[in-house]
């Protein structure tokens, strides 16, 4: 492997040209070296070079020249008055359609390569899920004095399905029978007892709902999961949401087997804060909120009503938008159920969620590349707590008159 940081146009435009030679194509994936927030991303449009504005390039070897794409007619071509942001969100919605977006432009146009790659690299921030993987080349066209450059672009291997353990599971949804949730809880705790992990692409709050409740009912061990937006299956051709063009948006569950309760329930959740979501919590708020608390103190315990599906459904959303809305920052819920005080001297049932880093991760942006070869660095340029107990403290987080939390 190798690490390209590059600054400038000039640099970026040096870095892919560099890219295209070679006994065989290069893969690569770009990412900002300080990942943007999508409220900052305009300022990327202005190339001053300063050292916030840093392209990170790791390259390694790919497919042979006679396996690559040159194909540019379904394409996009980019100029150099392209605007990076809107070449991002083209990318983003492209990918959501299709499995490789083709990029190029004019091999002089330096510019315009300076926003192919910018682009790329701001698509993270946008709301794509994953890291993108990208190849470069370059054609000569009939009649064009100047040789295009060609960078296809395609999603990263999914962290969250393909492994030759994982059991799909398919949660039921609204007005499902109390059988065919018992079914589906069962189904759930025996492959998580095999030691298979579990896929579930949830649909709607019924649907997520039952599955993190399964997942918290789990004994012997905890089951964490990492969640993500995906774009749901949406059926064949003739489906009506299809031909309007909508592509649905799901969440997608991955659960594994982790440690036994009572490891669990010896966490220090002192320690970690307490937050709520109700009915009117914004879903973006609490991710941000449950990032900053990830990023501090390596954890965050989040709550809601048991009962109500919708609290539990923002509560997972939330969980999911966290490296969306924290530069990338990846997170694994520990799901569990409690009680929680009602305001009346009673009791209710809580669902609980306790939001840590991954185990053995940094909680970076870039479990996209799981190389673990060495790397050469070159700079180029210069312009709750789940479980049993809960003395965490407290904090509201847009839901008014909440209480979700033990008190």
């Amino acid at each position: 492997e190798v690490e390209l940081r590059a600054v400038g146009a000039p640099a970026l435009w040096h870095s892919l040209r560099a890219l295209c030679v070679g006994p065989t194509a290069v893969d690569f994936e770009v990412t900002w070296a300080s990942f943007p927030s999508p409220g900052s991303l305009e300022a990327i449009e202005v190339d001053s070079g300063d050292h916030r504005k840093v392209v990170r390039i790791l390259a390694y070897r790919g497919e042979s020249w006679e396996e690559f794409n040159y194909n540019i007619s379904g394409g996009c071509f980019v100029s150099k008055s392209t605007q990076t942001v809107q070449l991002a969100k083209k990318i983003v919605l492209e990918l959501r359609r299709n499995e490789v977006v083709t990029l190029h432009t004019y091999a002089d146009a330096e510019l315009a390569v300076a926003v192919i790659l910018k682009a790329i690299a701001s698509a993270r921030a946008l709301g794509h899920p994953r890291t993108l993987r990208c190849s470069s080349g370059s054609v000569r066209r009939d009649g064009e004095a100047v040789p295009r450059v060609i960078v296809n672009v395609r999603q990263a291997p999914d962290p969250l399905v393909g492994g030759v353990d994982d059991f799909i599971a398919y949660p039921p949804g609204g007005k499902s029978e109390f059988a065919a949730l018992k079914v589906f809880s069962q189904t759930v705790r025996s492959k998580l007892v095999e030691g298979r992990s579990i896929v579930m692409e949830c649909r709607g709050r019924d649907a997520t709902s039952n599955a993190v409740a399964a997942l918290a009912s789990v004994a012997v061990r905890v089951a964490p999961f990492r969640a993500e937006w995906v774009d749901a299956f949406a059926g064949s051709e003739t489906d009506p949401a299809a031909s309007r063009g909508y592509v649905p948006r799901a969440l997608r569950i991955r659960a594994v087997s982790g440690e036994t309760w009572p490891e669990f329930n010896a966490t220090d959740f002192s320690r970690t804060r307490l937050l709520k979501a109700g009915e009117m919590t914004s879903v973006k708020d609490l991710a941000l909120s449950i990032g900053a608390e990830v990023r501090k103190l390596g954890a965050v315990a989040v709550h809601a009503y048991a009962d109500s599906f919708a609290c539990v459904f923002i509560a997972v959303k939330a969980a999911a938008s966290v490296p969306t809305e924290n530069r990338g920052l990846e997170v694994e819920c520990v799901p569990s159920f409690g009680w929680s005080s009602d305001g009346a001297g009673g009791r209710s049932r809580s669902f609980r969620l306790y939001v840590r880093r991954p185990a053995g991760g940094d909680g970076s942006s870039n479990s996209g590349s799981k190389r673990t070869r060495s790397r050469r660095h070159s700079s180029v340029g210069v312009n709750g707590g789940g479980g049993q107990t809960d003395s965490s403290a407290e904090s509201n987080c847009g839901g008014s008159g909440d209480r979700d939390g033990v008190k």
